[in-house]
């Protein structure tokens, strides 16, 4: 110890050295600062879990006490500091850290005490020293999110828990060995793709390095994309019992789930790219569309193929008549499928209902062939019959038909109508009344009558008229009958198959007359200044008696008719001596044996003398 002026002198000196295990990152040499002291070293940065000594030292023969103070103690405790209640320095003494952790960061100082005069001491502070925990980096931020083609994606990754950063932190990213970013003094780096394509997939590997260390790490980048599904067959068409083997790939990323349909019904799925559907032994149910279905993450595809089994045909419709007879059924029905092989033929059998007999109409041999229409005769009136249809192909017989029943006709009723009568005669129209038919004498075989049909023509004439009643009734009304006309008429009762019974006896009538309609055409030629022609035809209505006389009449400038002709009987009239360029009005009327019938008429102007005129 060194006294001077009364004073104990004093200098403070740390020194940082590694005993054991990774040496200091960073150290500096001693430094002579100004009043005598000497630091060493100014700061440290130090691995974690490396024993480390924290000393005080001094450079002249003064020997003060020392007292050195860890991060966060006052510098004027009197105790010495403390980590865990263990003293870290005695007088004179170093501190030894066996595991250096980050409790122990900070500034550390060391402090030297002197006696004054009068016994007080005062501490005197040296220089602080940084002291650091380096952590070597480790990659705990990687982002590589998977994504679909043109979406944009942002790859991310760095180490921030590692220390220390600045100026001694470096991050590298790159794809497949190509640098992509390469960033100093910063914990991550970030790599943009606006727009992803195929040929962003790939491996990334992420490196960062400080002094503590170096550490890496790689994902592999997915760009997601829609599969796409092919089948590796062309349609095909097979026989029943063969078997076919479908194949299908799907590439896709991420990998696609495969699964197969038949007609929209899934029959297997497979977590496989590359899928087989096998059928054995193969049967007309397995015949239609299959549908090869990919899909991942990012959407689906399908491809189709076509199977046709061929196999014997499939059941026809249910028969339906297409004829029907009292005695006789033309049975028609639709073709079912054929499965892929024409068909060669139909088998149609027939039985009365309630019978278990069966009967052929039709063999697979007869001429028919293919044909689906058959006559089938020589059956019972108003019966009922059952009948089934089914085909044949070379792959042998279908299934029969669902049955249909059809009914025969009844025989026509033997019992018609009597006493036809005819009352409230008018010109176009006229009322019938008659007896009903004794339903009671019809034969089980005739029905029951359901309606009267009426029959009637113009006498003297063959072409005849009918008119159903609606249902059974004993009257009935002919209308829109020519004027003055004979009519003869027939009355028959029907049944539910159209026959008529015996007619009643035949009767006629003769319809009323009136005046004829107006003449037709009715014309004005040769106009001359003081003359013209007027031209007509018959009238078409003549009222139902013969037409025997024309009235003609005219008038000018609105005045009163004058008769020009009573009783002509041609169908024109020459008018002479009329005034010039003068309007005329002319009326024409027709005459029956009834009376004369309305007037048409027709106007029209002579020309005007000396002017030559085209039309009125």
């Amino acid at each position: 110890m060194i006294v001077l002026m009364g004073l104990w002198r004093f200098a403070t000196c740390l020194a940082l050295v590694a005993l054991s295990g990774t040496q200091a990152l960073d150290l500096f040499e001693n430094v002579s600062l100004a009043g005598g002291w000497t630091v060493y070293p100014i700061r440290g940065i130090v691995l974690e879990n490396t024993t480390v000594r924290i000393a005080c030292q001094r450079n002249d023969s003064v020997f003060p006490d020392y007292t050195l103070l860890s991060p966060g103690h006052s510098v004027y405790s009197d105790v010495v500091a403390r980590f865990k209640d263990t003293p870290l320095l005695q007088r004179d003494d170093t501190i030894k850290i066996d595991k250096f952790a980050q409790k122990y960061e900070g500034l550390w100082r060391c402090t030297a005490k002197v006696r004054l005069p009068g016994g007080i001491r005062e501490p005197i502070f040296g220089p602080s020293v940084a002291i650091e925990l380096a952590v070597a980096p480790t990659i705990t931020q990687f982002v590589a999110p998977n994504t679909n083609l043109s979406d944009p994606v942002t790859i991310t990754c760095g180490s921030p828990e590692a220390k220390p950063v600045p100026s001694y932190m470096a991050v590298v990213l790159e794809k497949d060995g190509t640098v992509l970013k390469n960033e100093s003094g910063r914990a991550n780096v970030s790599h943009t793709i606006a727009s992803v394509t195929k040929g962003n997939a790939g491996r990334y590997t992420c490196v960062a390095e400080n002094k503590a260390g170096r550490s890496s790490r790689t994902e592999y980048f997915v760009v997601q994309y829609v599969p796409v599904t092919t089948i590796l067959n062309m349609n095909v068409t097979i026989n029943q019992t063969e078997n076919i083997t479908f194949s299908c790939q799907s590439n896709g990323v991420p990998d696609a789930a495969i699964t197969w349909l038949l007609e929209g019904k899934v029959v297997k799925t497979s977590d496989k790219v590359n899928s087989t559907l096998m059928i054995t032994s193969a049967t007309k149910e397995d015949s239609g569309t299959y549908t090869c279905q990919g899909r991942n993450d990012a959407g689906f595809h399908s491809d189709e193929v076509v199977l046709q089994v061929r196999a014997p045909p499939e059941a026809p419709e249910k028969p339906y008549a297409q004829n029907t007879t009292n005695v006789s059924i033309t049975v028609a029905w639709i073709a079912g499928s054929d499965n892929f092989s024409p068909i060669k033929g139909y088998e149609v059998r027939y039985r009365e209902r309630g019978s278990d007999i069966w009967l052929y109409a039709r063999n697979f041999s007869d001429a028919a062939g293919a044909t689906t229409v058959q006559l089938i005769e020589g059956l019972r009136p108003l019966t009922d019959y059952e009948f089934r249809v089914r085909a044949r192909n070379a792959f042998g017989e279908g299934d029969y038909s669902e049955i249909g029943t059809l009914t025969t006709h009844p025989n026509a009723p033997s019992v018609g109508p009597m006493n036809l009568t005819f009352t409230n005669i008018k010109a176009q129209k006229v009322n019938l009344f008659w007896t009903l038919a004794n339903q009671s004498l019809l034969a089980h075989n005739e029905g029951n009558i359901t309606h009267y049909e009426i029959s009637y023509n113009v006498e003297g004439l063959t072409a005849m008229t009918s008119q159903n009643t609606n249902g059974v009734v004993s009257m009935a009304t002919l209308i829109n009958l020519a004027k003055g006309t004979n009519y003869v008429v027939r009355l028959y009762a029907r049944n539910s198959g159209l026959y008529r019974s015996p007619s009643s006896n035949e009767q006629s009538f003769t319809t009323g007359k009136t005046v004829p309609g107006e003449v037709s055409d009715l014309q004005l030629t040769d106009k001359s200044e003081y003359g013209f022609t007027t031209t007509w035809r018959k009238p078409q209505d003549t009222g139902g008696a013969a037409v025997t006389r024309y009235k003609v009449e005219y008038r000018f400038s609105n005045k009163a008719f004058k008769t020009f002709a009573e009783n002509l009987t041609s169908v024109s009239a020459s008018f002479t001596n009329l005034q010039s360029d003068t309007l005329y009005t002319i009326r024409v009327s027709a005459i029956n044996s009834i009376g004369m019938g309305l007037a048409a008429t027709r106007d029209g102007r002579t020309l005007n003398a000396g002017k030559y005129v085209v039309s009125v």
